[in-house]
């Protein structure tokens, strides 16, 4: 049966084994001890006709981490190892792929730096343009995503090129799969569910945002090799995971919802109005995309006798009643996430 993929752009063509197979010796090319044939036979569910290019890297992906798992429990850890890299190395293409084209569909010739993006060997794809960090401030801007004070002219063009100097994707290979996937997930900025930005891009743009802080604070921000500096050790921890960003941050530093608070830690006493105003607490904390911490270990214990007759139900319904009120109150930025600490021995 003839198979046909869909590619990216919209178009489709037959299905070639070959490609597949070259693509996935070169993405091999660090596990010596796996074999990239036998990954591919776990997929062969995943083909029909009309099968996206993305879903067939999804397909194999998911093939090696499951592989991944079976060694890892078997202590298999070098096996376990080299199908993470090989997921890496097959994924690592496919995101870059992604916001480079929704990239090409706005912006010009203009706008394009000298060099390939990235190129899978032995002919197996086209290079991919780079576009400058400017144009693509610019057009984030005009969508509605980044921040205007990234072109209010306090970054000179000078530290953009500086920017499109140093960012460097080779640095991709400093992340295992799994993170660069739940960063594609849940960080990078999307239009339509198209993604606007690549991983790299995202962290020299946190950089150029806190660079632009650094400018408006410092005495010696205006100098260029301050800037440059304070540029390139921002991009360095972040991009090679030194510093473990959290989610406010990856978010939302360099776009105009300035929100960097990561989670709200609070307690809620043993009354009326603390219950009430703790549930206001974690409603107002999930809108504005924090994660909420709250001690409920003061509310008394059920069947506490209160007002001479009456009988406390304890904490658990107020328990479930924040758990609701932050599910409800969730944003698109995070998933809905609480913590709540009360003492299960009780007397």
């Amino acid at each position: 049966m003839l198979i046909n993929v869909k590619k990216l752009n919209g178009s489709v063509e037959p299905l070639d084994i070959n490609k597949i197979l070259r693509w996935g010796s070169w993405a091999a090319s660090e596990s010596p001890n796996i074999s990239f044939e036998s990954v591919l036979t776990l997929t062969s569910t995943a083909f029909y006709d009309g099968v996206s290019t993305s879903e067939i890297t999804e397909a194999i992906c998911k093939a090696c981490e499951d592989l991944a798992k079976s060694s890892a429990d078997e202590e298999e850890y070098i096996l376990t190892e080299q199908y993470n890299n090989l997921a890496r190395n097959l994924y690592i293409p496919s995101v870059l792929k992604k916001a480079n084209y929704f990239q090409s569909k706005y912006l010009t010739e203009d706008d394009i730096l000298p060099g390939a993006l990235f190129h899978i060997s032995e002919g197996n794809d086209v290079p991919l343009n780079r576009y400058k960090l400017k144009s693509l401030v610019g057009l984030g801007i005009q969508l509605g995503t980044y921040d205007p004070m990234l072109l209010d002219g306090s970054i000179s063009d000078e530290l953009f090129e500086y920017a499109d100097e140093i960012i460097d994707y080779t640095r991709m290979n400093l992340h295992p799969y799994g993170g660069l996937r739940q960063t594609e997930e849940k960080y990078l900025r999307r239009i339509d569910g198209a993604l606007l930005e690549d991983n790299q891009q995202l962290f020299i743009l946190m950089a150029l945002a806190a660079t632009h802080s650094d400018i408006k604070t410092y005495p010696n921000g205006s100098d260029i090799e301050f800037q440059k500096e304070a540029l390139s050790n921002y991009y360095h921890i972040l991009s090679t995971g030194e510093m473990n960003s959290p989610t406010p941050f990856l978010l939302s530093l360099r776009t105009d919802f300035k929100q960097y608070d990561s989670c709200c830690l609070y307690s809620i006493g043993d009354e009326n109005n603390s219950i009430k105003a703790g549930m206001s607490v974690a409603m107002e904390a999930t809108v504005a995309g924090a994660g909420v911490g709250v001690n409920m270990g003061r509310i008394r214990s059920k069947g506490t006798k209160f007002r001479k007759m009456g009988k406390h139900q304890g904490v658990l319904g107020y328990l479930g009643q924040l758990s609701k009120t932050v599910k409800a109150s969730n944003q698109e930025s995070r998933r809905w996430w609480s913590n709540c600490q009360f003492p299960i021995m009780d007397s």
